[in-house]
């Protein structure tokens, strides 16, 4: 469990402090529902932190399976930032994912027990975080192209 990190969901101007370990390396801490977010994620695997750290608090699932299916996303999120990912929660799947996606040592429910693995910190970026965005952002302006033409062809129709 990484304890002493700071998260929060960072609409905040400048966002996260990035943590520091006592040898440098730098972490992206964020929150569970942070982590669900892919966009927002990719945004966050620049070259100036070597892994994410997720705190999952799933202390109100029922059951695992809906634990498990959260750190499959996590599982993709490590994968198209090219960074590990480092997953404590309370009481769903804890785990060290690398960044292939591999899910290393996972520790499952209410467990007192500390995860061990090794994993080569990145500090380079993927093209998927390097391009990200591009596909909403063309999204928007075909969406909103498409309704000014529609708009100017009916117009157009009424005044004839």
């Amino acid at each position: 469990s990484a304890v002493g990190t700071r998260a929060m969901f960072t609409p905040f101007k400048g966002g996260n402090p990035i943590t520091t370990d006592f040898k440098g390396n730098n972490y992206e801490s964020v929150l569970c529902y942070e982590s669900l977010f892919a966009l927002y994620m990719a945004k966050k695997s620049t070259k100036r932190i070597g892994a994410f750290i997720v705190h999952a608090n799933e202390h109100w699932l029922k059951d695992q399976a809906g634990s498990e299916q959260y750190l499959y996303e996590n599982v993709a999120i490590a994968v198209q930032g090219g960074k590990p990912l480092l997953r404590s929660s309370n009481s769903g799947v804890s785990a060290v994912i690398n960044q292939k996606g591999d899910i290393l040592s996972p520790i499952i429910g209410r467990v007192d027990k500390n995860l061990t693995s090794k994993v080569s910190l990145n500090y380079t970026t993927t093209l998927y975080s390097k391009i990200s965005g591009i596909f909403y952002a063309g999204g928007g302006i075909s969406s909103f192209l498409i309704l000014f033409l529609s708009i100017i062809k009916k117009s157009s129709k009424t005044i004839s």
